[in-house]
């Protein structure tokens, strides 16, 4: 069984370890009821993983975690080798991930906070390790099951992978050109966000191309909620839309950048394709 602080190591601009303020909720309804916040890190596509897997089978994550007699919490993981069930205490750093309740302005510790601390152990290198998480090993690692990643990026070929599993896409690089020749101004601020208020979902088929352009994160993860059909405020066309949860988990604007960045896209095919580099989905085998 692995091991909770001090020795999970954290990155200095983390901030100070605090303990919880009461016990966490790793219920069915609470991975359901919140929306995941990654933290100081840049671990977006383990958040990622999280909350497609949260979407798509919450009970596998709810069953994945237990209370230990000492007040710490189990955490399990399927390693290549077996099944694992590491411990985590009742702390996490300052700027660790954590979850929006509804209506709440201020995320809080919560059941993302226990599996990004379990990971971090597990990886070996601490918190920054978790830099760069590849969605695969962390679905792997939560499910048991085999991931792959392809760049080939349509409407089909993810529908048709959320149909098995979750699923989580990839921005393309971090600037470059849309269709059309228009400029995608990529500049990355940094969290934490300033808050800008207005709804939480953002329906981003109904703006301009430019402006969905900016309000999508580069070299950045997002989980797949689904495929809707919306009608364009813009044109009136009712058009087939992909949903797309960016897990910052609120909207908002990064400190020192010009642009609102969207908790929720909505985008059609040729955005999505233009945008949007690979995705990650399970391939049927079995990573136990």
């Amino acid at each position: 069984m692995g091991s909770g602080a001090p020795d999970v190591v954290a990155p200095d601009t983390m901030g100070d370890w605090l303990e919880f303020s009461g016990d966490i909720a790793t219920s069915v309804a609470a991975i359901t009821g919140t929306r995941a916040a990654q933290g100081g890190l840049g671990d977006c596509g383990l958040i990622a993983a999280l909350e497609a897997l949260g979407m798509v089978d919450p009970g596998a994550l709810a069953e994945g975690v237990g209370r230990n007699p000492d007040g710490s919490y189990s955490i399990r993981l399927f390693t290549p080798s077996g099944q694992v069930h590491l411990s985590v205490d009742a702390s996490a750093p300052r700027h660790a991930a954590k979850s929006f309740a509804p209506g709440s302005s201020a995320p809080e510790y919560s059941w993302v906070t226990l599996y990004e601390k379990a990971l971090a152990s597990y990886l070996g290198g601490g918190y920054g390790s978790l830099h760069g998480a590849d969605s695969a090993l962390v679905l792997s690692l939560l499910t048991g099951r085999g991931y792959h990643q392809s760049t080939d990026v349509n409407f089909a070929s993810v529908e048709a992978a959320l149909a098995q599993g979750p699923v989580v896409v990839s921005t393309s690089r971090a600037s470059g050109t849309i269709p059309g020749g228009t400029p995608w101004y990529a500049e990355i601020g940094v969290r934490p966000w300033q808050d800008v208020g207005g709804p939480d979902s953002l329906a981003l088929a109904g703006l301009s191309r430019v402006t969905r352009a900016v309000r999508t994160v580069p070299g950045h993860a997002y989980a797949v909620a689904g495929f809707e059909n919306r009608v364009s405020v813009a044109t009136g066309v009712t058009e087939r839309v992909v949903h797309l949860v960016n897990p910052w988990g609120v909207r908002g604007k990064e400190e020192g950048a010009k642009y609102v960045r969207a908790a929720d896209l909505l985008l059609p095919e040729a955005d999505f394709r233009a945008l949007f580099q690979m995705y990650t989905s399970p391939d049927g085998r079995s990573w136990r």
